[in-house]
């Protein structure tokens, strides 16, 4: 019965990849647990579905970005081996756990074109449907305190009327935002018809991010935008497309630099205890320069530090406490030079991965990269749920892509499933 089950399924796999890709979209902003148990159904029909074609496909294409994401992880962990906390660095590690499903979530992406439309049309939505718990926490109609759906939902401590952004917070809201919009107006300058309510959801997730407190996404935000446009321009016939995006970068740095935002990106940049924390972890590293302390090193390795060093007066003894507010530092003072040295090769394979193949899909991989190179300045954003989802969704997106051929908004011929169609 399973086989039958499993041969009938990998005949017809259209109706099934979408739905289950639909919901992964649906979920990701609200729910971290449903996500992460859709996410690993999905990377399991993508087992299921494929065939090795497909495999040896993505690899031809994005060898070096799969080398280089072997050679991150396990450099970190074989860094267990000479950690001065090898408990935590095994937490630290499984932290990392959702890599595993990028390459099956890709293969599912590109055995049908129905599971793309249905990852697309369930983030438009999921997305769309938290943008409306924004808009009510911003305004008010109706009184929203510190939880939602009469008390069983607990919002993020920082998300608030003042800084409304649901159950994101405003540490991530800005890199998720801006990697939907950026992919949705990159397929608006490349010609492919996009939904009214894609636009909407991408223009009204710009707007929101602009109204949190999360400084990193004004940046990532503007970022990629230019980056869109820059990379697309040259291929722009009409006029309309090319003014309206202009429009959008131009509205988009006018409010980065209005003084509103550069007074909150001051006050990050120059917040003290930041600052302390940064030379913690620089004095770590000077330590151990190499290899670091290992993976999971970094909070033991910080107590220890402040303790020898009495000038560090931090007031708040949880700030850095997991990690030193940047994944470059991070990486340096637990993988020493050479961690460092792997996460840069990940992002530097991204970036050239990403822009070789911008035309047939590589812009997702990009705009993933970059988004995470200046979210990383002030995060540890691979360890962090919905940052490290948002790039491997987009990952395997783009892997998809490329190696497919065909775009998610455009069918291919050779594309025989006959699942939902909708976006």
């Amino acid at each position: 019965m399973i086989k039958n089950f499993i041969r009938q399924a990998r005949a017809e796999p259209g109706q099934i990849s979408y739905y289950s890709c639909l919901l992964l979209g649906l979920s990701y902003p609200w729910s971290i647990a449903a996500s992460t148990a859709l996410l690993a159904i999905c990377g399991i029909l993508g087992l299921v579905f494929s065939r090795r074609e497909d495999l040896e496909k993505i690899w031809l294409h994005h060898k070096l970005i799969i080398i280089s994401i072997s050679i991150y992880l396990g450099y970190f962990l074989l860094s267990i081996c000479w950690s001065i906390d090898p408990d935590e660095g095994l937490v630290r590690i499984a932290r990392k756990w959702a890599w595993i499903f990028l390459l099956p979530l890709a293969m599912l992406l590109m055995r049908t074109h129905d599971a793309r439309n249905g990852l697309f049309v369930g983030i438009t939505a999921g997305l769309g449907s938290h943008l409306i718990l924004c808009f009510i926490q911003w305004s008010q109609i109706i009184p929203i305190g510190h939880t939602i759906f009469w008390g069983t939902v607990h919002l993020p401590l920082p998300s608030t009327a003042e800084d409304p952004t649901g159950l994101l917070d405003h540490i991530h809201f800005g890199i998720i935002h801006g990697i939907y919009a950026a992919l949705v107006f990159h397929r608006l300058l490349s010609g492919e018809k996009i939904h009214l309510l894609s636009l909407l959801v991408a223009i009204l997730g710009i707007m929101f991010s602009f109204l949190s407190q999360g400084r990193t996404g004004y940046i990532i935000i503007v970022a990629l935008l230019l980056l869109v446009t820059i990379m697309d321009i040259r291929l722009l016939k009409k006029k309309t497309i090319l003014l309206l995006s202009a429009c959008a970068v131009i509205v988009a740095i006018s409010v980065a630099l209005s003084p509103k935002t550069q007074t909150r990106i001051h006050h990050i940049a120059s917040d003290p205890q930041r600052m302390l924390i940064w030379s913690v972890a620089l004095d770590i590293w000077r330590d151990s320069p190499w290899f670091g302390m290992g993976a999971g090193g970094y909070n033991r390795a910080k107590v220890e530090q402040i303790r020898r060093s009495p000038e560090y007066h931090i007031k708040n003894p949880a700030f850095g406490h997991d990690h030193p507010h940047s994944i470059y530092l991070w990486h340096l003072t637990t993988g020493g030079i050479l961690g460092l040295l792997s996460l840069l090769l990940l992002f530097g394979s991204l970036l050239w991965s990403g822009t070789l193949y911008w035309k047939t899909g590589g812009a997702n991989i990009a705009v993933a990269g970059v988004a995470l190179i200046i979210h990383g300045a002030f995060n540890d954003s691979l360890e962090q749920h919905f940052p490290l989802f948002a790039a491997i969704i987009a990952l395997a997106i783009g892997f998809a892509e490329t190696s497919s051929g065909s775009s998610t908004f455009t069918e291919k011929s050779s594309d025989k499933s006959n699942g939902p169609r909708t976006i």
